[in-house]
């Protein structure tokens, strides 16, 4: 089964990196074009607000990403839910994850930062931190690839080495010197 150009076990394995572990290969392909529809609204309203240097907007933005954070259900879905569901005859969205919520804190954050930094008339930081979240969730809105939460993930497993081996004590014991003396 193909969406689009991505095939549905490609769809599959992006949502479950982001969190969506209970979605079987077809309901990943039946939602797919509409998991596309929260990150693109964000990428739109990060880059209008960055251009603006709108701080009302940036804050607005991080009471969406808290209500998604606080609830499974986060505000453009509830649209969905409500307005196109029924027009489109679409499928049922799933619950937002905790690793889902994670990542709006991410989102939350830069929210703030930007909105902080444009109010402090630091405009360069409002730009980058706009910038960055711009791109990020553009590149979620295309290709189903989560950033955070791939980075979420590399933790977990250890890959990017901040996780220590169950193996590696905390604090490696020292060698005393009277026991390398006592050797020779």
């Amino acid at each position: 089964m193909r969406t689009g150009a991505l095939p549905a076990a490609v769809i599959h394995r992006r949502l479950r990196v982001r969190g969506f572990r209970n979605l079987t290969e077809e309901q990943a392909r039946s939602i797919e074009t509409w998991m596309r529809l929260n990150p693109a609204v964000h990428a739109l309203l990060f880059m209008v607000c960055g251009v603006t240097g709108s701080v009302p907007g940036l804050i607005t933005l991080a009471g969406f990403f808290l209500i998604g954070i606080l609830s499974s259900v986060h505000p453009f879905e509830l649209f969905y839910t409500e307005i196109i569901r029924p027009l489109e005859h679409a499928p049922e969205m799933p619950p937002s994850p905790p690793l889902r919520r994670a990542v709006f804190g991410i989102g939350l954050a830069g929210s703030l930062g930007a909105a902080w930094a444009f109010s402090a008339d630091f405009k360069t930081p409002g730009y980058l931190i706009t910038g960055v979240m711009t791109a990020s969730t553009a590149f979620l809105a295309l290709t189903h690839i989560c950033v955070p939460s791939a980075l979420f993930r590399l933790m977990r497993l250890g890959i990017l080495g901040l996780r220590r081996s169950s193996r590696t004590p905390a604090f490696p014991k020292r060698k005393n010197s009277t026991e390398e003396s006592c050797k020779n």
